[in-house]
């Protein structure tokens, strides 16, 4: 994962949680960039989460937090920087570190060694529940949490207190699911296609940066009218963009639906600003009520192919057109 992808790309905007300190942390890094090395990823079995926090400086790590639409889960995955105290009160380190975690007071708390995950990772593994919140606010949280040589690892469930026996098997599902990947990824592509006009408040959707060879990033307007999409993907051997079929077939993959109504014509303006081919296209995806109304420029490099483009609600694409074509005349294809 890029660290400086994230502030280039259409100025993402998060609510950062306010978390207590904790003895054994280091502060994040004075550059603003996080220090982890490797990231704890899971296969969790949820679609359509709901990002809540994305922090890539959280204590010189990472904190990462999603919700499910029925707001009844949030998984939580964060790293945080060691410093020598953690080894010094390692037992009274963990609780500190899954209320840190948390962002609360907890109580109940539980802990016992997971042996599995210990020879998975090589680390000692401890599985930890507890509680947040009282009354009807109550909260079950249940995570791992282990410490390497340089941080603090955390991956966990926070379950309504009703629901927590619903969700126990999505849990362990989540957690044999985990990796400990290292950050050592690098994309074949070397250029984000960006634009300087943007919405406040934008709602992250999706931000994959290994979308077929590339990057896929998607936000929605607070009024759910709008979402913009930026994306690029490595070129297929004999695949050009000078074919409209191509075009057309590149337009379905960056929308994920079948699509209609397409038409498309070349943006000279754009084919001499980037010297590469660049053309205008519009189609629809869904139907009735359901209907979006895309717009999108679409070009293709020696090596990758790059859309931008609103997709919005049928009845409101007149009201957005302005809009749209002020933020494709202030696109510019930014190096890393």
């Amino acid at each position: 994962m890029k660290k400086r992808m994230l502030a280039i790309i259409m100025a993402l905007v998060f609510a950062l949680a306010a978390m207590p300190a904790v003895a054994g942390l280091a502060e994040a890094q004075s550059d603003g960039e996080s220090t982890a090395s490797c990231f704890l990823l899971s296969t969790a079995p949820y679609e359509d989460m709901v990002p809540l926090t994305y922090d890539l400086t959280w204590n010189g790590g990472y904190y990462y937090s999603d919700m499910t639409e029925d707001g009844i889960t949030v998984v939580v995955d964060c790293c945080a920087e060691n410093t020598d105290e953690v080894f010094e009160n390692i037992d009274e380190f963990r609780p500190a570190f899954a209320a840190m975690a948390t962002g609360s007071e907890i109580a109940d708390y539980q802990e016992s060694e997971n042996r599995t995950l210990t020879e998975k990772f090589t680390y000692p593994v401890y599985d930890v529940s507890f509680t947040t919140g009282e009354n009807e606010d109550t909260r079950a949280c249940s995570m791992i949490i282990f410490s390497t040589d340089t941080h603090t690892y955390a991956y966990g469930f926070q379950v309504s207190a009703d629901y927590a026996e619903d969700v126990e098997a999505d849990y362990l599902s989540a957690i044999e699911a985990l990796e400990f990947v290292s950050d050592s990824y690098e994309p074949t592509f070397s250029s984000y296609l960006v634009s300087t006009a943007s919405y406040e408040d934008m709602i992250p959707l999706d931000y994959d940066f290994t979308w077929n060879g590339g990057y896929y990033c998607a936000d929605m307007t607070e009024d759910g009218i709008t979402v913009i999409v930026s994306c690029c993907a490595e070129n297929a051997a004999d695949v050009y963009m000078t074919s409209e079929e191509n075009r057309a077939a590149f337009a379905a993959l960056v929308s994920g639906s079948e699509i209609a109504d397409y038409q498309d014509a070349e943006n000279q303006s754009l084919t001499e600003k980037f010297t590469y081919p660049a053309y205008d296209v519009s189609f629809t995806t869904g139907a009735n009520e359901d209907t979006r109304v895309w717009k999108m420029v679409i070009l293709q490099t020696d090596t990758h192919t790059y859309a931008y483009a609103f997709q919005m609600a049928a009845d409101y694409a007149e009201e957005m057109e302005a809009d749209y074509l002020s933020a494709v005349e202030s696109l510019e294809l930014v190096s890393d």
